[in-house]
């Protein structure tokens, strides 16, 4: 099949394959996200909840939000995130028209955040973003080999790694301008706040010789820091890939704030190359990367 410069083909190694596991393990989260939801939908999103006016949301105006006319019915609200669970479940398996469906999710995803910017976390634009990734992703049945094919925009994996990188450059950044990442007790005071997991990991962590929280510190704000200039190499990808997954599966160990973190593994997952760990045949692929 002759791909024009204009295709949306991703790299050749990318494969279909790869991406529908993903999909799948996306829509699964997104599902239980949503489902999670529907119990506090009018805390989060209703008129007597947090934020009674949708008026007092500094992107009021900016967004055709439908909440902002079913947030005065608790029924509405509950109908609406169970309409989002319902989509998600579909957008994982792929039942029909996928992109359609990620574009009606990714406007659910920016409602319920634009009706309560206070539930924001730094994973919300991942999700999103990923989201319209997928209403871009386009695949293609080939008649001769009767096998489905991804046309996906190299811009839109490469960009995502670039997103990515310059995301944690700036938080670490922005790091820099607290005390205690300076001085090294960041890592502390996150272990003796109340969203700590109180567990065996925890303790052990503050019984340790505070040296060792110390050089953790400043060796993740390293890693942040220098992700932007230094991690989209080739070689480098993988070490830095690899080092920030040890620092999610730490958080999550560490952290009670499990949605936050598992938002931005998502996008970490959809960045996996599988050539760090397999031989890829890319002669037998029939995607190409343009």
């Amino acid at each position: 099949m002759a791909l024009s410069s204009s295709s949306t083909t991703c790299t050749k190694w990318y494969t279909v394959r790869q991406l529908q596991i993903f999909q799948l393990l996306f829509g699964i989260y997104l599902t239980i996200h949503f489902v999670q939801l529907i119990p506090y939908a009018t805390e989060l999103f209703g008129r007597d909840g947090m934020i009674a006016d949708p008026q007092w949301s500094p992107t009021y105006g900016f967004f055709p939000n439908i909440l902002n006319l079913i947030d005065h019915s608790s029924t509405f609200l509950n109908i609406f995130l169970i309409f989002l669970s319902c989509l998600s479940v579909i957008f994982a398996l792929r039942l029909f028209i996928p992109r359609v469906i990620a574009l009606v999710l990714w406007y659910g995803w920016a409602c319920l955040l634009n009706r309560n910017v206070l539930i924001s976390n730094p994973g919300i634009p991942y999700i999103g973003l990923l989201l319209l990734a997928f209403s871009l992703i386009k695949f293609e049945k080939q008649e001769e080999k009767h096998e489905i094919n991804t046309q996906i925009f190299p811009w839109l994996y490469w960009g995502g790694w670039t997103l990515y990188a310059l995301g944690y450059t700036i938080s670490g950044l922005h790091k820099l301008q607290s005390p205690s990442w300076i001085d090294g007790s960041a890592l502390r005071h996150v272990l003796q706040s109340p969203l700590s997991r109180d567990n065996f990991l925890c303790h052990s962590l503050l019984n340790m010789n505070p040296l060792v929280l110390e050089i953790s510190t400043w060796a993740s704000l390293f890693v942040e820091i220098s992700f932007l200039p230094l991690g989209l190499f080739y070689h480098t990808r993988k070490v830095y890939w690899l080092a920030f997954l040890a620092l999610h599966l730490g958080v999550l160990l560490v952290v009670n704030f499990t949605d936050l973190t598992l938002g931005v593994l998502a996008m970490h997952f959809f960045l996996f190359d599988p050539r760090w760990f397999f031989t890829v045949n890319t002669s037998s692929l029939h995607t190409k990367l343009q």
